[in-house]
């Protein structure tokens, strides 16, 4: 793939990188760092990362450097390395050493750095604060993503219909999921079909954005959590609302942060959210600083890993997964438990004669 001819034609993405992933290693750069360190050409792999990619999304006049294109710079210690000394916006300075030193390029000039070429600003397209204001109507979508009702623990409730339980078993470092069978359980303090000794905890997909009010419930395996629940918003692909939780008071509260908050991460204990973590920009960004975002979300996973969550599960990629109805095994979504190799929905609980 970075061989010619087939090099022309691809170009380096990223998928699920955590802020810390990007913090410590890198976003792009670190794809080419890692590329070129097993052997890749350096300009090849550079322009899969640059070049290739402006080509494929039609970005006219970038991703090289050249006459008459728009003076977005990267300015790297040597092409080996490949680390990141100056970045340049609209051909001025605006991150150095690792830091921000101007939030806009062309706000810049004159606070901080200096143009790297002699074009003309209107020659070029810049991204000053006026033109990057959003009309009031993609404002309210985007901040404003939550359509549904509270939850009630009443709405998580699920009828015994059966002797036994389909449960969604988590691999261990795999996306991949088992399906086991358990027999339905009640135990002291806990949701019905929850089972504390054979790790199995309830789990909960609400649709978020059209406010229809559907509800899927099913049952999680392997995930370890021993107390309270845990709520986010970010759920491939649909990125509705995924609870999981021994109670249903704990998974409604965890629940209603995340709606409060117009999306995010949410964990509860005892009916009462000990932390949380606003995504408000679709209910999937953050507006905060990454180093921050980052402090946080370290710290909601030690919590969890308090509560039982395995060392080997992380907390959050794993809910965020498990409602995605195209790996196999078994998933859960809003119309409930699904068999992606049937791509049918199937009784969550059920009677064996």
């Amino acid at each position: 793939m970075f061989e010619a001819p087939y090099d022309q034609r691809c170009m380096l993405v990223t998928d699920d990188k955590h802020p810390g992933d990007l913090i410590r290693g890198g976003h792009i750069d670190s794809i080419i760092r890692e590329a070129v360190r097993l052997g890749a050409d350096p300009i090849r792999a550079i322009k899969m990362g640059s070049l290739r990619t402006a080509e494929y999304f039609g970005l006219k006049k970038r991703g090289a450097v050249t006459p008459g294109y728009c003076a977005d710079l990267v300015i790297v210690n040597d092409l080996t390395d490949l680390q990141v000394l100056q970045v340049y916006k609209g051909g001025v300075l605006v991150a150095e050493h690792g830091r921000m030193v101007s939030e806009h390029g062309d706000d810049a000039e004159g606070k901080a750095g200096h143009r790297a070429d002699n074009t003309n600003s209107d020659e070029i397209e810049t991204y000053s604060k006026e033109n990057m204001v959003w009309d009031e109507e993609i404002q309210q979508r985007v901040y404003h993503s939550f359509h549904c009702k509270p939850i009630q623990p009443s709405d998580l409730a699920l009828k015994k219909r059966g002797n036994r339980i389909r449960v969604i078993d988590l691999v261990s470092r795999e996306l991949l999921t088992k399906e086991r069978s358990e027999s339905w359980c009640e135990q002291e303090n806990l949701a019905p079909g929850v089972d504390s000794e054979h790790d199995v905890i309830k789990l909960a997909a609400l649709e978020r954005h059209k406010g229809n009010g559907h509800i899927g419930i099913g049952f999680l395996g392997n995930y370890g959590l021993k107390k309270g629940a845990v709520a986010t918003s970010v759920g491939h692909d649909s990125h509705n609302l995924v609870i999981a939780g021994v109670t249903d008071e704990d998974m409604a509260a965890a629940g209603n942060r995340v709606i409060e908050n117009e999306g995010g991460l949410a964990i509860a204990v005892d009916g009462k959210v000990l932390m949380d973590l606003p995504l408000p920009i679709a209910g999937l960004m953050s507006d905060l600083p990454v180093e921050e975002v980052d402090r946080r979300l370290e710290t909601m996973k030690q919590l969890l890993r308090e509560l039982g969550i395995h060392e080997e599960i992380d907390p959050f990629m794993t809910l965020g997964f498990v409602s995605l109805p195209v790996i196999p095994k078994l998933r859960l979504n809003t119309y409930g438990t699904i068999d992606v190799e049937k791509q049918q929905a199937v009784e969550t609980v059920y009677s064996v004669l």
